[in-house]
């Protein structure tokens, strides 16, 4: 039991005669009583369980007929004004229990002494002196500050803060120079705790609390209100409000990022690594796959691109890379401070040769390397990249290839006997295809020697992709013979996606039909939540399972024809 005595130390007086006043001598003999007869008391507090109450005592056993009344206000420390809440009659002393936390108290005694009656009031003090709430809003460098980069962290310090067992956050805003009054932006709530640790405020607003979702957006200043409790103590809510901005801060964000090469079943992977995610602020990482002939860059032949929000890295953007061929990857970050974009060169190798991978070019010869503004991908014409085919029996050939941004449609060229790719001397027949699909059926040329490459049609210009050569079934190449290029498995179009392992562990492959034309895959956990998703995936996708809980979850396809499949796959670590 807690116990706390505060004595009076001052009375107010009140001159209401039980008698009639009718003589200046009955008058004077009130006024001298009035400065020896009085009300004061004493409020002890106390504490048991949770149940805060007050006893009052009065100190002036002369005193007769006590009426002790109890108001409830919501001003801390007031003596007037409130609602009345309980009254008790006679007694030198009353207590009132089980008074509510949320609610400041006051105390009305009266009494009366003969010809006179008196009253005092006396504030009741509540257990907020036994706990303890201070915080600081700091970086992720420990310093102290109250204004912050967008992309930044902001931690909450609570050091030295004590006697709760719970605390509450919330977080007000208005626009930066505006004297409106703040605004409830986000609301993580109460949190049951004795032990409170530093706190990542950005991860908390955006990831859990009444509203996740939001992030500290620039061009405001936020009002964090922090507080702490204690029911089973008697401390009530105790609160401490704090200012702080966001704003754009110049070459604070980075898009930097480190592009790792390893072999893989189809050709050389390539995996982004060691960049800045900014997942507390929702930011969007778009990965932009190029490849050339030159190191020095184009022409560019468009491979693939993604998207990425929180996902850390190793982030596998391509598993099909050949060696001789320079590989530009362009990472962009899309957020309300602009955009940014930094790129990276990796030529492809064999790794059982130890070739160097870059050939000692130095990057200054690489247009898409390093900081980079991002309009340089703007209006340009790309060609098809990543050009697979597929060997369909008895003697038909198809090949595919990845959209490309700005493309109206797309040229394809087949040459028979093509004397850039055959030595047979036999008669060179050409023929061409338009269409507005990635792929297209180049007829029965299996057992045959021929070349064919793609062309990008955007406005009024073609942009012609290498040469392949097709010298047999299994094997085509381009006509410098820098590399094999990867012949897939025979097989025929409209087959039921292939999904292993299952169940997988760190990553999951998934093989669409061939010859069909997928709009959207997604990966979806039990809540029904998408955890992936890739709008024209490629014909085979590798997805990173890592950081995903272990569970059922299920693949979603959906294809242009508006048909889609659907497939159950457990994740297990």
């Amino acid at each position: 039991m807690k116990k706390i005595t505060f004595l009076l130390i001052f009375s107010v007086l009140a001159s209401i005669p039980l008698i009639a006043e009718s003589t200046t001598h009955e008058r004077r003999s009130k006024e001298m009583a009035s400065s020896l007869v009085t009300a004061d008391f004493t409020i002890e507090i106390n504490c048991t369980d949770g149940n805060w109450s007050a006893t009052a005592t009065a100190t002036n056993p002369a005193t007769t007929n006590h009426v002790w009344y109890l108001y409830a206000t919501t001003v801390a420390g007031a003596t007037t004004g409130g609602t009345l809440v309980s009254t008790i009659t006679g007694g030198l002393s009353a207590t009132f229990g089980w008074l509510d936390l949320s609610r400041h108290y006051y105390i009305r005694h009266y009494s009366e002494a003969p010809d006179l009656a008196v009253e005092t009031r006396l504030a009741v003090p509540d257990f907020s002196a036994n706990a303890s709430l201070t915080y600081i809003l700091k970086d992720k460098d420990g310093v102290v500050k109250d204004n912050f980069c967008f992309g930044e962290d902001i931690f909450l310090d609570p050091s030295g803060t004590s006697n709760y067992d719970r605390y509450f956050i919330s977080v007000l805003r208005r626009p930066s120079g505006s004297n409106a009054n703040f605004e409830l932006y986000a609301d993580y709530g109460w949190t049951y705790s004795n032990n409170i640790e530093t706190l990542n405020l950005s991860r908390l607003v955006r990831t859990s609390g009444e509203n996740p979702g939001e992030i500290f957006e620039p061009g405001y200043v936020y009002e964090l209100q922090f507080a702490i409790a204690n029911p089973p103590n008697c401390i009530p809510w105790i609160e401490m409000k704090r200012e702080f901005r966001v704003e754009c801060c110049e070459d604070f964000l980075s898009a930097d990022f480190v592009l790792d090469m390893v072999e893989g079943t189809q050709g050389l992977i390539l995996r982004a690594n060691d960049f800045n995610t900014y997942s507390n602020v929702g930011i969007t990482h778009t990965w932009t796959v190029l490849s050339s002939p030159n190191p020095s860059g184009g022409p560019y032949s468009y491979v693939r691109r993604i998207q990425t929000t929180s996902a850390a890295g190793p982030i596998t953007l391509y598993h099909k890379g050949v060696a001789g061929t320079y590989y530009f990857v362009i990472h962009q970050i899309s957020t309300p401070c602009g955009d940014i974009c930094y790129g990276v060169r990796k030529k492809g190798f064999h790794f059982h040769t130890g070739m160097e991978p870059d050939g000692g070019e130095e990057v200054n010869d690489c247009q898409m390397c390093g900081e980079i503004d991002c309009n340089i991908l703007d209006g340009r014409c790309f060609a098809p990249g990543d050009i697979r085919a597929y060997a369909y029996r008895p003697l038909s050939v198809e090949i595919f290839w990845n959209w490309v941004p700005g493309a109206l449609e797309y040229v394809v060229e087949v040459t028979l006997n093509d004397p850039n790719c055959c030595n047979n001397g036999e008669e060179i027949q050409s023929w061409t295809f338009y269409t507005t699909l990635h792929h297209q059926l180049l007829g029965a040329i299996l057992e045959r020697c021929a070349s064919w490459r793609v062309g990008s049609v955007c406005e009024g210009e073609i942009v012609w992709s290498e040469l392949i050569c097709h010298h047999n079934p299994f094997e085509l190449t381009t006509p410098n013979g820098e590399g094999d290029l990867v012949v897939d498995d025979l097989g025929l179009p409209g087959a039921e996606p292939q999904v292993y392992p299952n169940p997988a562990n760190t990553e999951l492959n998934v093989l669409l039909p061939k010859g069909e034309n997928p709009e959207l895959i997604r990966m979806l956990d039990l809540h029904g939540r998408a955890v992936f998703e890739q709008q024209h995936p490629d014909q085979q996708l590798e997805i990173d399972c890592k950081a995903l809980p272990a569970g059922l979850y299920t693949i979603q396809v959906r294809y242009s024809n508006n048909r889609q499949t659907v497939h159950k796959v457990q994740i297990s670590h």
